[in-house]
């Protein structure tokens, strides 16, 4: 089975990782398979440069947390998922809910590449809320600048 590994240049937190040096090496899981953090035994050179890897088989990308050296020219490699990368297109179809405060003085607009409109409507609810209390509901959506 192919391995595809690659030097992660991103932080973990990050949705769309920089990754750099694709090289894909053969190799093998190892005992039974556990989807999130699998083991994987692969055969090759300079195995222990990369920090990251995408499996095709489960079309899923995952941290190397940990290089074994077995014997000469092969490794065991303990891998952690990365969902954020995994589910990178998913995530950025949500709909989310962004607000402009002082607590958070980084949003300058734009979402993940979109440029944010505003349009204020208001709704009266009836007999449904405490006439003592507020409720914003705030949604978002925009075109893709570019």
């Amino acid at each position: 089975m192919n391995f595809t590994f690659y030097i992660n240049h991103s932080e973990s937190n990050r949705l769309e990782k920089v990754l750099t040096d694709e090289t894909v090496l053969s190799g093998d899981f190892r005992n039974a398979v556990d989807l999130l953090n699998p083991t994987i035994t692969i055969s090759g050179d300079d195995v222990e440069n990369f920090n990251y890897c995408y499996i095709p088989h489960f079309n899923k990308y995952y941290f190397v947390h940990g290089i074994e050296i077995t014997r000469k020219g092969f490794y065991t490699l303990k891998l952690h998922i990365d969902v954020l990368q995994t589910y990178k297109e998913e995530i950025k179809k949500l709909q989310v809910i962004v607000s402009k405060s002082k607590s958070n003085p980084y949003f300058n607009g734009y979402i993940n590449g979109y440029d944010v409109r505003t349009e204020y409507y208001k709704q009266n609810f009836v007999n449904h809320f405490n006439e003592n209390g507020e409720i914003m509901l705030i949604s978002l959506y925009g075109k893709e600048r570019g």
